[in-house]
């Protein structure tokens, strides 16, 4: 089965006498595809339950903000408008092209993460905790722009030299740490610091963007490459506004809660620049349980 859209406009007729609405999209999808009459879903501006099962296809365009997904599954096909077209499968290219992008080690694909901090003090636990608290350290590695004043502590620093305890984890994994060091005075904003971030990539298999202030949970690396393959999507985006740390972990990195963070309220400021409200945390419904939930807005955050 397949949901063509968004499209603008609305379905017309509730597809039951209840006129059913769901708070989430994708419980409203599984409901539409066991409904006999459901052709696809309207999304009703305004109504905390916003997504209605309709009826009746083809979308009437209209003016109120209305969004609409049709449903295309054998004889249910009812959409009128010759333009509309399935979405293209992901995976339509070979997967071995795919699997030749990206370095390995062991075998397995590595990460790469780039920080851009300002004059930000917790800078060294974000690179500490990347590796610390990673299930395979060997396999991430970290690009820090470092835009200080003289009086700012190091992002990477251990707190001995490396030849009296080469343990340390900025010891361990210093041929991982790539650093470019910027005045402070000469930092032009935060796309320039991810700008020159970007620019220590060197060809690893994923790419994550973060804040200098972050705290990394046990075992992060595993935890997002599950969550992106399960989206079996080549080019999904796993993106959001971190969650708050002292309410979200213990001291040894073990996440304490079951929520997650999304962006969905956003806003245009007087000078034309659109500015994301926070991200605000939510439960998955039962029919998403072990994937992330589809945002409309990126985030620098992550």
């Amino acid at each position: 089965c397949v949901f063509t859209g968004p499209h603008k406009g609305y379905l017309e007729t509730c597809a039951s006498d209840e006129c059913k609405r769901f708070y989430y999209y994708e419980d409203a999808k599984e409901a539409c595809l066991k409904m006999k009459d459901c052709v696809g879903i309207t999304r009703v501006p305004g109504l905390r339950q916003s997504f209605e099962l309709r009826a009746v296809a083809p979308v009437v365009v209209s003016d109120n903000d209305e969004y609409s997904t049709c449903q295309i599954n054998g004889m249910k096909q009812m959409l009128t408008d010759s333009t509309v077209t399935s979405p293209p499968d992901p995976f339509v290219e070979t997967v071995t092209r795919y699997e030749q992008i990206g370095s390995k080690v062991n075998g397995l694909p590595t990460i790469y993460v780039g920080v851009a901090s300002y004059r930000d003090d917790m800078c060294q636990n974000s690179v500490f905790t990347a590796f610390s608290r990673a299930k395979y350290p060997e396999r991430i590695f970290v690009g820090v722009v470092q835009q200080n004043l003289d009086e700012d502590p190091e992002c990477v620093v251990p707190e001995q030299p490396c030849d009296v305890d080469p343990t340390q984890i900025f010891c361990k994994w210093k041929d991982h740490i790539r650093i470019m060091k910027i005045d402070a005075h000469k930092a032009a904003g935060p796309t320039f610091g991810r700008h020159y971030a970007d620019s220590l990539y060197e060809q690893e298999y994923f790419a994550v963007q973060v804040d200098a202030h972050m705290s990394f949970i046990r075992d992060w690396d595993e935890a997002a490459i599950k969550q992106w393959e399960s989206l079996k999507n080549e080019y999904a985006i796993l993106t959001t506004y971190p969650s708050e740390v002292t309410l979200s972990m213990d001291e040894d990195g073990n996440s304490k809660v079951d929520t997650a963070p999304i962006i969905c309220d956003t806003k245009i400021l007087g000078s034309g620049m659109v500015k994301h409200e926070a991200a605000g945390e939510i439960t998955f419904p039962e029919t998403h349980k072990n994937k992330p939930m589809l945002g409309p807005f990126l985030g620098a955050g992550v």
